[in-house]
């Protein structure tokens, strides 16, 4: 790999003042945040930066008994170790939502699903028996799923849901027909799903990962049932979490970055935390020391966020400039390589898997990456992955990107296409079913374990950006900087999700950052 240190300088913006602890072992900032919870019933918003130590915060200025609200079930695990000696304690929103739902009888003695609850409305019980039919079930799944996560009622009415729906912008639901014609029975769902649950139920009833929240909020379970009610990574949450986060606590704590909120296409808010500090009157405070980057690191992040500020005695850090790679010269003791798209990460992987023998390689991959490549290359298990395949597999792909509805939505699609395609151009896979094994095997993220953060140091780890927030490594590669921005992005909330992900990539290091500008088809592994 050729390396050059690079000479370029980042636009210069003045440094915040740098951050030094107390003889109390914490900060300025964090003391405040401490004397604040100190004041009853005084809500509290933290705008806390890339790397200043959210998670040590929190644990350090609970107050006795609080639960934190966390996203993932790895760091609710891990926040309910750092909690344990303070008597707080930590839950998923979908594991604290499930235990607030009340039990008794059973209210549905046949565990209706909601696949069956959809099909008992469109399709009057029967299973669909055509093309278009399943397309008609897949579109309700997933129009209901969204109007829960947009904390829809089920008294709702047809025009709001489908004004609901509309400014998904079709793209972010990826329906495979039109709102208006499945509206009406998505808000069919709704209801029943509701009337079904208005008493107690036992393990009879059916509910599914989206019902453990919505359920709770349609039916007020758990209404003021914290004392302190703690929401770690708080820019993320979408309406019906930001519902429940007003239903469930007394006083709330909201901690996040707004810089860091780049989930906006699958439903979340991007501007919850002002939105929690206007609807509580919240006291708004900054964590906005970096304890990760060195000062070179946050130079370049600072043209972003000008607020994040270094620490005191901070390093200096490199930066440097890459063609590409060249698998013999990558760090022994491990690198991060992160990139905006994933066909480029899966083809390194498949080469890297192959050709790299004495280091790890490992795929951070969300489950959803997996779940959309398995339902694009499709279920028949017995097909061969062959010539034939390919020739529907590309037919089905040119019509579903002709159809999308707006320049993301393309670019997804033909993204998760470049990544079937170097699946199948590998050589590696017979069948369908082989494909989906290693999906389900290797592209999913490892698991974390708290008693040792180091498991993953030497591997070589690639993941997406999307995927690397909440990981850090002393080296990073940021593979294909010129797709970010993301070329399709037109949109303002687009783009600004755009500027957020670059941010992200620039504070995963905590010593030296390699930019490849390269993001093509073509691997670079040998000087020219």
């Amino acid at each position: 790999m050729r390396k050059v240190t690079s000479k370029a300088a980042p636009k210069k913006i003045a440094k915040p003042t740098k951050a030094v602890k107390s003889t109390t072992g914490l900060t300025d900032e964090q003391v405040a945040i401490q004397d604040a919870l100190k004041i009853p019933d005084q809500h509290v918003v933290v705008q806390a930066y890339a790397g200043t130590g959210k998670s040590y915060t929190i644990s350090k200025v609970a107050p006795r008994g609080s639960l934190i609200l966390c996203f993932n079930k790895a760091p609710a695990e891990e926040m309910e170790r750092k909690m344990s000696m303070s008597g707080s304690s930590a839950s998923t929103f979908h594991k604290f939502g499930k235990s607030m739902m009340p039990k008794g009888s059973f209210m549905d003695k046949f565990g209706m699903g909601m696949r069956e609850r959809i099909q008992s409305v469109a399709f009057r019980g029967t299973k669909p028996n055509n093309a278009y039919e399943y397309r008609v079930q897949s579109s309700i799944e997933k129009c209901v799923s969204w109007l829960m996560t947009m904390a829809a009622k089920p008294d709702i009415s047809l025009d709001d849901a489908l004004t609901i729906l509309k400014d998904a912008e079709y793209g972010r639901l990826e329906l495979e027909i039109t709102p208006e014609e499945v509206v009406e029975h998505s808000v069919e769902v709704l209801k029943r799903c509701a009337e079904r649950t208005k008493g107690k139920f036992g393990t009879g009833y059916n509910y599914n990962y989206d019902m453990m929240l919505w359920l709770p909020y349609v039916h007020n379970w758990g209404e003021k049932s914290v004392d302190n009610l703690f929401v770690d990574e708080a820019q993320d949450i979408n309406p019906l979490r930001m519902a429940l986060t007003l239903q469930w606590g007394n006083r709330i704590v909201a901690v996040g970055d707004s810089n860091q909120a780049i989930y906006a296409f699958n439903g979340s808010m991007s501007n919850s935390l002002s939105l929690l500090q206007e609807k509580l009157g919240a006291l708004e405070l900054p964590l906005s020391c970096c304890w990760r980057c060195p000062s070179t690191h946050l130079d370049m992040a600072r043209n972003i966020v000008p607020g994040i500020r270094d620490r005191d005695n901070c390093p200096e850090g490199t930066i440097l400039h890459a063609d590409g790679f060249n698998y013999d010269e990558l760090p022994k003791d491990g690198v991060l390589i992160m990139s905006r798209t994933n066909a480029p990460l899966i083809r390194h992987y498949l080469r890297m898997r192959k050709e790299i023998k004495d280091q790890q390689v490992i795929f951070f991959a969300s489950e959803n990456i997996s779940k959309a490549m398995k339902s694009l290359i499709g279920w028949n298990f017995k097909d061969n992955f062959d010539a034939s395949w390919r020739q529907k597999f590309d037919s089905s792909m040119d019509k579903k990107i002709t159809f999308a509805m707006t320049p993301m939505a393309k670019a997804v699609l033909m993204d998760y296409r470049e990544c079937i395609i170097e699946l199948y151009d590998s050589n590696n896979f017979n069948t369908v079913k082989e494909v989906h094994d290693f999906l389900e095997e290797e592209f999913k993220k490892p698991e974390q374990d708290p008693t040792d953060p180091d498991k993953y140091k030497n591997a070589i780890q690639l993941s997406s950006i999307h995927s690397s927030k909440g990981l850090e490594h002393d080296n990073t590669m940021i593979y294909g900087t010129g797709n970010i921005p993301h070329p399709m992005a037109k949109k303002v909330w687009e783009r600004q999700q755009e500027s957020n992900l670059e941010y992200v990539a620039l504070t995963r290091s905590k010593d030296t950052m390699t930019l490849i500008p390269s993001n093509d088809s073509t691997t670079e592994k040998d000087d020219e």
